[in-house]
């Protein structure tokens, strides 16, 4: 049972064997403790976990089986040894011929001896018991296999995980996952930016992003992260949020269709809840370049992701911050694109291979 005074971030591998939850979880069980939440808080106990799911294994003697036939051989045994003791009993009663004949005196109640006898007997039992498990292959502890999607920058990624899940990834993000879900959770953690299409199953689907972790059964949400912020937005089903900062602080909210909810996190929390116009924040996956009231650092950074270039500015008239530029393109060039934006906010550009001058 665990210790409620001990915090999980200081467990130990004691800690882990005698907390049931973890027992449970470690041997497929459905529990109420989040074990992948709490290891990707605390990556230092991923180690001391295994360590303890392998002690949990090796100590699973549940199928251990014996047959009638050993178990009477085993009696038997047994049965030898005890009459072994009572014939040396006797044997230690008998009279020497030659040393003069004295009475013959009942001895004292011997039953210590059929007690000791009997604990030989069990002893060996067990003993042949231990050798036999020992002799049969040992439980290995089964190694789980992840499945790693990324994509660079300049391109985008459809991929379908083991649930049926379709996940698209936006240009320079990631995902990583079981290869194949357990039984009591589909975990999935990113980087970046990716649009959920979510399997409908028993199994809570959950997605974690720097500090928030995003429950759905079977939904369809997209998530975006840049740095510290996310923003989580739900096109159809119900999703609940969960924020935790690096101080500890912890927030949730619930998400319905239409809805979203944008996130700052460092020590402290910081969230806005609202509408958004389902067009815009999905115009990423119909290859449609949006801008919205962004300064022209955020350009500059939007079209090193979107095209996988690199953009030098050496016009030091381009202010960093109130542009506030809005604009929309539909599957345009990388070309294209700078010669609008650059009509509208006055600088020429040039561009070499996967370098773009700002001038």
């Amino acid at each position: 049972m665990k210790d409620k005074r001990k915090t999980y971030q200081d467990y130990r591998v004691e800690d882990f064997l005698t907390d049931e939850s973890f027992i449970s979880w470690a041997k497929g069980a459905k529990n109420d403790i989040d074990w992948e939440d709490i290891f990707d808080r605390y990556p230092h106990l991923i180690p001391l976990a295994e360590e303890a799911k392998g002690t949990i294994f090796q100590l699973n003697f549940s199928e251990t089986k014996i047959s009638k036939q050993r178990t009477s051989d085993l009696l038997q045994k047994i049965n030898k040894r005890i009459e072994k003791q009572e014939m040396g009993d006797k044997e230690a009663n008998v009279v020497a011929l030659h040393g003069g004949y004295k009475q013959y005196k009942p001895q004292r109640n011997n039953g210590w001896k059929w007690v000791a006898a009997l604990i030989a007997g069990i002893g060996l039992f067990i003993s042949l018991l231990f050798l036999q498990h020992s002799n049969q292959p040992s439980s290995t502890i089964p190694q789980i296999a992840f499945l790693t999607k990324s994509t660079q920058k300049g391109q985008k990624l459809t991929t379908r995980l083991s649930d049926g899940t379709i996940v698209m990834l936006n240009a320079g993000s990631s995902i990583k996952c079981e290869e194949v879900f357990n039984d009591t959770v589909r975990y999935v953690t990113l980087e970046g930016e990716a649009f959920f299409d979510v399997a409908k199953d028993s199994r809570p689907f959950r997605v974690k992003t720097n500090g928030t972790l995003t429950t759905a059964l079977g939904t369809s949400f997209n998530i975006h992260q840049d740095g510290d912020k996310v923003s989580i937005s739900l096109v159809t089903g119900k999703v609940g949020v969960n924020m935790l900062s690096t101080a500890g602080m912890e927030e949730s909210t619930l998400l319905l269709p239409g809805e979203q909810v944008a996130v700052e996190i460092k020590e402290e929390i910081r969230f806005v809840k609202g509408k958004f116009n389902v067009s815009e924040v999905l115009a990423w996956k119909r290859g449609v370049l949006t801008f919205r009231h962004v300064s022209s650092e955020e350009v500059w950074q939007e079209l090193e992701q979107w095209y996988g270039v690199e953009v030098i500015v050496k016009n030091n008239k381009i202010p960093k911050q109130g542009w506030d530029y809005s604009g929309s393109f539909d599957n345009e060039s990388l070309e294209n694109v700078l010669g609008s934006i650059g009509f509208v906010k006055d600088f020429e550009f040039k561009i070499e291979d996967d370098k773009v001058i700002i001038y």
